[in-house]
């Protein structure tokens, strides 16, 4: 079993455990596994901007890519439904085939859009930057698609 999996079965059942704990109060409940995968990753990004080196081994933006990826696959792609869309039409202003980690490093890179760059462009600064500003398009998708609800728990 794969560290990812591991995490978000763990998840999973802490969240089936405070959801039906009987005390009084509200709990929070998803409505949908993809908006719990979706609340996970949502959850996971703070500590990645403060602590990335804790999950990675370089702070190197294609390795973030690589880890969130990561985790959209063993959510069963349930994560990141969506965002190559969302990415491009934000963005660019109309839809593209082109990954969405090449359409954010763009925003540093112009270049990367028309295959005159590499990754491997990037400056140290300039990866850095990228990285956080993948962090911030990826809180801002994950908060317009995860539908969390309050209902009052049962004693």
């Amino acid at each position: 079993m794969s560290a990812v999996t591991a995490v978000l079965r763990s998840k999973r059942q802490q969240m089936t455990i405070m959801g039906s704990s009987g005390g009084s109060g509200t709990a929070m409940i998803s409505t949908s596994d993809s908006d719990s995968d979706r609340q996970r990753l949502l959850e996971l990004l703070p500590r990645l901007a403060r602590l990335r080196e804790m999950y990675l081994p370089e702070r190197r933006y294609t390795n973030l890519v690589s880890l969130i990826e990561g985790f959209d696959l063993g959510s069963g792609g349930r994560c990141l439904g969506g965002f190559q869309d969302w990415v491009a039409n934000k963005l660019l202003g109309h839809p593209s085939g082109l990954h969405w980690c090449y359409i954010i490093a763009s925003r540093k890179l112009p270049a990367l859009l028309e295959g005159g760059a590499s990754m491997a462009s990037l400056s140290a600064e300039q990866d850095e930057a990228v990285a956080m500003d993948l962090l911030r398009i990826l809180e801002a998708f994950l908060k317009e698609r995860v539908v969390v609800q309050a209902r009052p728990e049962h004693s």
